[in-house]
């Protein structure tokens, strides 16, 4: 367990540093204000992350934090149940469930029963029974044997995905899937949807995103066509302007009341008390936040969680904001860079954050950043930090940011870490080529020119100042003035190339969904599970002093290969996710 004033996990690739085979101690970051789902018990408020558990006292204000380091077995919590001793039940994205009784945590995984590791929902029954929605089907536990329903085989639907999952009072099961509604009445499943398109705003059910079920029976479902109520006989449908205050909606909330909530963008609610509809806007949130869950606690005060920025409450006079101490800008880390004074600058979905070993800092549109979704870093050769991302790329000089959106070159996306040449020239990867830009002009690279594809995935530079770009077909070798292009009939383990690092020797090393694949000049070597790596699926590549390589993966944490063994680690050994990124 931590309190809220020790540093916790990160979703990227930790690297232990300075440490020999075997020694070393992980540690990690996360941030706990990056809200996904609440629970309320008595006077504590059960929060899920994207960095873990928050436990917040309502009297006394204060948290407890809970991550892989202390048990969890996925930082990404989707879903929070409590069962009839007091067990809180967390269903997380890529770690199966846990159960925390207060003191000891117990995961269960697909070796248990479990028909999926992703849990996207959890419902307890009348009989205490656990019900879980994965992502291949529902599986049921009633403290003792599993037992999975697989969607394929009991309905006529083609999404085997439960999306979320709830039980009516009268026992029977809802499902929300990719593919529609399903329910189940203890002996049969079956596929539910309204007798026509004009009861539900023109359209048949697609994805189903939430279930609920009010007091009265009644079942409410969000779909992308808005929010649609189904009383056992009749249909009706509320969509955006009609209704719904946005057309975005978190899952819904039914109070002890009857009356329904609905969290939206723009940091607004709305409100459905069976005859009319009400829309208000939280104070102190900006707009760009979305709310993300919604619940009442026993003393009737509601709880809003927020997208990134923590826990909202309102007593139906006051509001107040509940925010972890967290450091990192947001959980989501897509890059890490180290400048020349080892300090280390991480990019997010929400900001840039700088960590120089003592104390962070974070910066957004408010410290002058005015792109988002960071999708990599660069240093140059002055030391300026180098983002790129959605709305084009800036440089931070050290004092200030200063943002480039030349919309000829930077209208496409960015799809790879940027780096700098031996010239100072940044070259970025995007869905319409390579393109260099060396301060004052901007040029584009592509198949025209001898490019292997144009959606460049990745980029490396040897020492030789030869770059390489993989891309969607292949890696293309560019000196300046000639290409070369190679696939898998000269070695690739694949031809889709997410990640490349050359070694001190000049060997590439390239990370492909099928493996990593090395390239001395001459002869081509891939390595896949069997040979030790964790998963198929490498994403990202670093080599440290030693000339260790690290291979971060799509689903099985962090190869480490010292030319002889490997060894994996994962959230078992304090990994904060499995899923690596950077």
């Amino acid at each position: 367990m931590r309190q809220h004033f020790i540093l916790a996990v990160i979703l990227s690739l930790v690297c232990m540093s300075g440490v020999s085979w075997g020694e070393g101690k992980w540690t990690s970051y996360t941030n706990g204000n990056e809200i996904k789902c609440l629970k309320a018990e008595g006077n504590f408020i059960w929060v899920g992350t994207m960095g873990g558990v928050v436990k917040w006292d309502t009297v006394t204000g204060t948290y407890v934090k809970y991550t892989t380091a202390d048990g969890l077995a996925c930082n990404d919590v989707r879903a929070i149940a409590i069962d009839n001793r007091g067990n809180k039940w967390f269903g997380t994205g890529g770690g199966g469930v846990s159960r925390f009784d207060g003191v000891s945590w117990k995961t269960f995984t697909i070796k248990d029963g479990l028909s999926d590791k992703n849990v996207n929902g959890i419902a307890i029954d009348l009989k205490g029974v656990m019900w879980f929605g994965t992502g291949i089907g529902v599986s049921r536990y009633d403290g003792a044997a599993w037992k999975t329903y697989n969607m394929k085989r009991y309905r006529n639907t083609t999404e085997d995905w439960v999306l979320s999952i709830a039980i009516d009072k009268r026992g029977v099961i809802w499902c929300g899937t990719f593919g529609g509604i399903v329910c189940f009445n203890g002996k049969k499943w079956k596929t539910v949807r309204p007798p026509d398109k004009s009861s539900t705003g023109g359209t048949y059910f697609g994805a189903v995103y939430s279930v609920i079920c009010d007091n009265k029976g009644a079942k409410w479902f969000k779909t992308n066509n808005g929010i649609t109520r189904y009383n056992g006989v009749t249909w009706k449908t509320y969509k955006q302007g009609e209704s719904l205050a946005t057309e975005f909606v978190s899952p819904m909330y039914v109070d002890q009341e009857g009356v329904l909530w609905c969290g939206g963008s723009g940091a607004r609610v709305s409100t459905f008390d069976g005859a009319a509809w009400k829309t208000m806007k939280i104070p102190g949130i900006p707009s760009y936040d979305n709310i993300i869950s919604i619940v009442t606690d026993a003393q009737g005060v509601r709880w809003f969680g927020q997208r990134i920025g923590g826990l909202s409450s309102f007593d139906g006079s006051t509001w107040k904001k509940y925010k972890t101490d967290d450091v990192l800008a947001i959980n989501k880390v897509t890059s890490i860079a180290t400048d020349s004074q080892g300090v280390k600058w991480l990019g997010t979905h929400y900001g840039v954050s700088r960590f120089d070993g003592n104390s962070w800092k974070t910066y957004t549109k408010t410290e002058g950043l005015e792109i988002i979704f960071i999708s990599s870093l660069s240093m140059d050769t002055k030391g300026n930090v180098w983002a790129k991302g959605w709305g084009g790329v800036s440089m931070f000089d050290g004092s200030s940011w200063k943002t480039y959106k030349n919309s000829e070159f930077l209208s496409h996306s960015f799809s790879d870490p940027g780096i700098v040449d031996t010239d100072g020239a940044l070259w970025f990867g995007t869905t319409e080529g390579a393109v260099r830009f060396d301060g004052p002009t901007w040029k584009r690279y592509t198949t025209a020119d001898g490019l292997a594809h144009n959606f460049v995935c990745s980029i490396a530079i040897d020492h030789q100042g030869v770059k390489w770009f993989g891309t969607a077909e292949g890696v293309s070798r560019f000196d300046g003035t000639r290409w070369k292009t190679y696939t898998k009939k000269d070695g690739l383990a694949h031809n889709t190339v997410v990640a490349i690092a050359i070694d001190k020797k000049g060997v590439k090393w390239f990370g492909t969904p099928k493996g990593v694949t090395s390239f001395d000049g001459s002869s081509w070597k891939t390595y896949r599970k069997k040979n030790g790596l964790a998963d198929y699926g490498v994403s990202s590549i670093a080599i440290d002093e030693k000339g260790v390589k690290w291979f971060g993966t799509d689903e099985g944490g962090v190869s480490r290969f010292d030319g002889k063994s490997w060894k994996i680690f994962t959230t078992k050994d304090g990994l904060a996710g499995n899923n690596v990124h950077s």
